[in-house]
């Protein structure tokens, strides 16, 4: 019966977009949020990241602020509208209240 087999199939595991240009922050990152029950994709910047944010659905973003090629402020602005885009958490080394309320 379908509807029984429906109800077998596994939950949808919620998908995380990590984006740091730093390779070992990013795959880090990936696995401590991997074990936490999430499935996880990595961009090494902003262009990268938009560019899967087009193509693919994630319940939410952890983004680093500076980047080459495009950084996380950038990334944000033409992600749009805060309710156009997965919640999402910035990080940075070079961070200040200014910066964090800009974003």
């Amino acid at each position: 019966n379908r509807e029984v087999m429906a109800n077998l199939e596994p939950p949808v595991r919620p998908r995380v977009l990590i984006v740091d240009d730093e390779e070992h922050q990013r795959s880090g990152l990936a696995i401590i949020v991997s074990s936490w029950g999430y499935v996880t994709e990595t961009a090494s910047d902003g262009q990268e990241a938009l560019e899967k944010l087009g193509a693919q659905h994630f319940h939410a973003m952890v983004t680093d602020m500076m980047m080459p090629r495009m950084d996380g402020f950038e990334l944000l602005k033409r992600m749009g509208a805060p309710q156009s885009g997965p919640p999402t958490i910035v990080l940075t080394a070079f961070g200040s209240l200014d910066n964090a309320v800009s974003a």
